[in-house]
């Protein structure tokens, strides 16, 4: 018999389908508790070129959620790409309780990925005389 737990689960992610290298954009995310006890817990986001997050996607932001039992909650992050990105197609990834510091009922629907987005080169210019 397993204890009363919380259960989150990345339900989604959107992001702007345009961005620029070294660009402040806004993520909306919604994540759900579908087990039996209130919990708070960190978001992490990172940009991915495939389907999948690996240990060379980077870290672009993070969010905390606080979600009761049976519900979800949508909210809105601002993430910082990374100046040097390269110009191409990338998904966001939002991860909850990555850290594992929740103890959950299963932590195998944690993750949810973005539809891709074009990010381009960076849009700022420095100009010497």
């Amino acid at each position: 018999v397993q204890a009363p737990a919380p259960d989150f689960a990345a339900v989604e992610v959107v992001w702007p389908p345009r961005a620029a290298a070294g660009e402040v954009v806004p993520v909306q995310f919604v994540v759900g508790n579908r087990g039996v006890l209130d919990a708070e817990a960190e978001v992490e986001f990172f940009v991915s070129t495939n389907d999948t997050v690996g240990p060379r996607d980077p870290l672009v932001g993070t969010a905390r959620v606080s979600v009761a039992a049976g519900t979800e909650t949508t909210q809105l992050a601002w993430v910082r790409l990374p100046p040097g990105l390269a110009p191409a197609a990338y998904y966001v990834a939002a991860w909850t309780n990555r850290s594992g510091d929740v103890v959950e009922l299963r932590a195998d629907n944690n993750v949810v990925l973005s539809l891709p987005a074009v990010v381009t080169g960076s849009s700022l210019a420095i100009e010497t005389r």
